[in-house]
Parts: structure tokens; sequence; C-alpha cells
């Protein structure tokens, strides 16, 4: 039908929704990526969509959602099944409980693997269900979050496990040990790294 929107809208529309956010939200802790972020290439790969059960969750999110995050959460709610849903872990990481893989999952909007192909960023959303347990890993990336909708706690090198809300901003310098719990609670989270492989797959550690 003419008036459905072809792949690149759709894509067009998460971009342009995340690229708002980084450039509006007024936290400074995102002030290390907004450059990166705004110039990210000017390349478009369509992608091929694969949906996760973790992305049926991002509707039931808005509700919980600030005025800060609401508009780029209800962005990917409204096109989740345009999304390359996918996952960094499998069964064969013993450190990983199967509980996380059958509730979690991230889509990139900018990154190696597109749809927006850049070799200096990497941004998109993560989605972690409730009773989640993700161990605390590294990598060499620096990387920001922003809470978008629900609630989860956070933990950061050697501090404890900190409840964060809608809105808040959490920064991962490069190879410091971060993880997080979600509770009761379902979270999803703004995700942005910039600075070494940025397709690396997190090295688990058992320091806190």
């Amino acid at each position: 039908m003419a008036d459905e929107l072809t792949a690149k809208d759709e894509d067009t529309a998460l971009l342009d929704a995340l690229l708002a956010f980084v450039r509006e939200h007024t936290n400074p802790k995102l002030d290390r990526f907004r450059e990166v972020v705004a110039s990210w290439g000017d390349t478009w790969c369509g992608v091929q969509p694969v949906w996760l059960p973790a992305a049926a969750r991002l509707a039931g999110l808005i509700a919980s959602a600030s005025p800060q995050t609401l508009s780029l959460l209800s962005v990917f709610a409204e096109h989740s099944r345009a999304l390359h849903w996918e996952q960094a872990y499998s069964t064969s990481d013993s450190e990983v409980e199967p509980h996380m893989l059958e509730n979690y999952g991230y889509a990139e909007i900018i990154g190696k693997q597109g749809p927006f192909i850049s070799e200096r960023v990497r941004a998109g959303i993560a989605v972690y269900g409730p009773g989640i347990n993700y161990p605390p890993h590294r990598h060499q990336a620096e990387e920001v979050y922003a809470v978008l909708a629900g609630q989860a706690s956070f933990l950061l090198g050697g501090s404890g496990l900190k409840p964060r809300y809608p809105g808040e901003v959490i920064y991962h310098p490069a190879d410091v040990p971060h993880g997080l719990y979600t509770g009761e609670h379902t979270v999803c989270i703004f995700y942005a790294w910039r600075g070494g492989d940025l397709r690396e797959k997190p090295t688990f550690t058992s320091s806190t």
C-alpha cells in the first residue's frame, strides 16, 4: 500500500528519534558521546528484522517512561517489528542464566551492523525482563546507558548495586566492570559505545 512505510522510512524514524534524544538530553555524562553520535556517518544498509520475546515488553513500558524518555521509547515500540533484535550470549556462556537468554535483547541502530553503518560509534536500545542478573562484565569501549523506562539496579566497578530510574544516565569507562539486576521489574535502556572494538563480546569478571 502507498501509505505503508518502507524499511528505510522506519529505520530513519528510529535514527531521528535516537539522534534527538542524545542531542536534547541534558545529562553531562552524555557529552562524551554527542559529537560522535551526531556524526555517525552517511550509509544506510537495510537489515533483516529479527524478533526476540523481550521486544514484546516495549509497549508495556511506555507508562513507566519519563517525559524526557517517552518520545524515544514510543518510536522504538511502534517500530519494534522492524528491528534486528539480537543477543551477545548463548547457551555456551556458562555465566549467563537461561532465564536471561529468554528475557533480554538489544537492537543496534547505529554501528558496524547497521542499519546505519558506523565505524566510530554503536548505539541502540536494550530490554531486560524481570529476574535478570547480568553479571559484571567489561569491554574496551567506553559506554553510556540512559534508562528509558522501568527500573533496575546497576553496579559499576567496586560500587554496590544502585537503583536507577527513567531519565538517569550511567557512564562506564573503558574496561571497568559493570552489571545490572532487574529484580521484579523490566528495564529498557538506551546505550552507546565509542572506542575499542564496537562489536566486542564482553568479558565476564568476578570483580565487583
